[in-house]
């Protein structure tokens, strides 16, 4: 588990702020990687294609958190 504490840092090249959630190596290839930010932000992470992607991780159906 990712145990650094949530920080926003600037990021200069999107001129905006960036949130790190986990490290590198925790997203697999076919498993996803749930975040929670907060206590009402639910994040699943996902490797494709050697890119990581960030979804809600909130199933629109149930109404609850899918992985």
């Amino acid at each position: 588990m990712y145990r650094e504490p949530f920080r926003w840092r600037p990021d200069p090249e999107q001129r905006g702020l960036w949130l790190r959630l986990c490290r590198d190596v925790d997203v697999t290839e076919r498993k996803g990687f749930r975040v929670q930010v907060g206590l009402d932000v639910d994040i699943a992470l996902f490797r494709v294609e050697n890119s990581i992607v960030a979804v809600s991780n909130i199933c629109p159906h149930k109404h609850e958190a899918t992985i």
